[in-house]
Order: C-alpha cells, then sequence, then structure tokens
C-alpha cells in the first residue's frame, strides 16, 4: 500500500512538471517567430519556431556574439531559451499595424 502510495504521488508530480514544461508555441503562440531588438552597441534577436525550438543572439562590434539554442518555454513572466533565461516586461502585443514585446527592459519588434 505504501508503494502504491508513493507511486502515485510520483506520478502525480511527473505530470505537474511536464505540463508546466510545455513548449512556448503550446501555451503562448503570440511568441512565435524572429524578433530583434537593439540598444544602439548590441543588437539582439529571439527567434521562435513553429516547431518551439528558440534561438537568443546578442551581438555587438565591440563585444562577440553570443548565443543560445533550445527548447522555448515561457512561464510566470520568463521566457526560458535553452538555459538562457529572459525575463518579459511585456507579452506580445499589437500597436500600429506590428507587434512588439518587452524583454529584459529592451522592445523587440517582430520582423
Amino acid at each position: 500500500m505504501k508503494k502504491i502510495l508513493v507511486l502515485s504521488l510520483f506520478m502525480g508530480v511527473l505530470a505537474i512538471t511536464a505540463i508546466s514544461c510545455r513548449k512556448v508555441t503550446k501555451t503562448h503562440p503570440e511568441f512565435v517567430g524572429f524578433w530583434s531588438a537593439s540598444d544602439g552597441s548590441t543588437v539582439y534577436v529571439i527567434e521562435i519556431k513553429d516547431d518551439g525550438e528558440g534561438r537568443y543572439q546578442e551581438s555587438s562590434s565591440v563585444m562577440s556574439t553570443n548565443k543560445w539554442e533550445g527548447p522555448a518555454r515561457y512561464k510566470n513572466g520568463t521566457l526560458k531559451i535553452g538555459i538562457k533565461k529572459l525575463s518579459v516586461d511585456k507579452e506580445p502585443f499589437q500597436a500600429g499595424g506590428n507587434h512588439y514585446m518587452e524583454v529584459e527592459s529592451k522592445t523587440f519588434i517582430r520582423q
């Protein structure tokens, strides 16, 4: 009986974890696309594909390019691409015919 209870609890935790770690394309499809932002010296790119894979890249002429790739997930204001965690200040929204989102205090526009 004790083994069944422990196994049931384990399966419940596993199911909750699987649900909460769904790819962003399933939970927030508005994130899908190619997004870019710039602060004058650095260009930032977020790309989320239809299959849920993502890429985040920071490029500048002064420093080398940093790039993270992997499954894209969104939960509680955090966009995670691979192992990179990004704070989402404002989820994707439309204004003036364009789509925007604010991530890490930068305004990204969907291309």
